[in-house]
């Protein structure tokens, strides 16, 4: 009897998975209000009653969308966490490079829905992801932030907040780069921009984290800069 049960629970999560990345792809490509319901079953190739099995709404689907990508950039930093031998530094800084890495190894596909994705039609798909990642981010983050005070590299008596404003600055000079490659005219103009406010996103973290300056590197230029190429 353990056998069937199994495979049922393997098949619905399987089948879970093929409509978010559905989801996903149209709501990258059209923007989440004009893509339809239809639309993802079309691209799954399932019954509108099997949707509805899994899901209860476009909302619904979307909140567990948010929920599985802020799950998987989770899962990258935690896996940083186990490895031996890194102080709290170290940690922080390979978790900013192997977030962005992830990004980066995509670059074409991001570049391609990026007037999509920061266009007026997805707010609500930004606002959500940002929320989840934030959400899932933060014990991760606080831990870390404890651990650097522990080792003597950071001074902070805050680490669960700093933590959470670390996440808003973060996510904030994403919104940045991504308007500045958005809108970047000339190439040598966006290079100097860009220079100065991965500078000033640097110094601010580690004035949050009470380290002295250039102890954790959160963006690495030459890696940023691929984007404007």
């Amino acid at each position: 009897m353990g056998q069937p049960m199994n495979r049922t629970i393997k098949d619905y999560q399987e089948r879970r998975n093929e409509i978010l990345t559905a989801a996903q792809v149209l709501f990258f490509s059209n923007g989440y209000q004009d893509t339809s319901v239809q639309q993802i079953i079309d691209a799954v190739g399932i019954a509108k009653g099997t949707f509805y099995y899994y899901f209860d709404s476009k909302v619904d689907l979307l909140d567990a969308l948010a929920a599985s990508m802020a799950e998987q950039q989770l899962q990258v930093a935690q896996t940083i966490l186990d490895e031996p031998g890194l102080d709290a530094a170290q940690q922080l800084e390979r978790i900013f490079a192997e977030l962005a890495g992830w990004k980066t190894d995509r670059r074409n596909f991001f570049l391609d829905i990026l007037p999509t994705w920061y266009s007026d039609e997805n707010v609500i798909v930004r606002y959500k992801l940002t929320g989840y990642v934030k959400h899932s981010m933060r014990g991760l983050m606080a831990q870390v932030i404890r651990l650097g005070v522990e080792q003597g590299i950071f001074n902070t008596f805050y680490p669960e907040h700093i933590g959470d404003i670390i996440l808003d600055v973060l996510q904030n000079t994403s919104e940045q780069i991504a308007f500045l490659i958005l809108n970047k005219g000339s190439k040598g103009e966006a290079l100097h921009r860009l220079d100065e406010l991965l500078e000033v996103n640097q110094f601010a973290v580690n004035r949050l984290l009470g380290a002295q300056p250039g102890t954790v590197q959160v963006f690495v230029l030459d890696r940023i800069k691929l984007w404007l190429e």
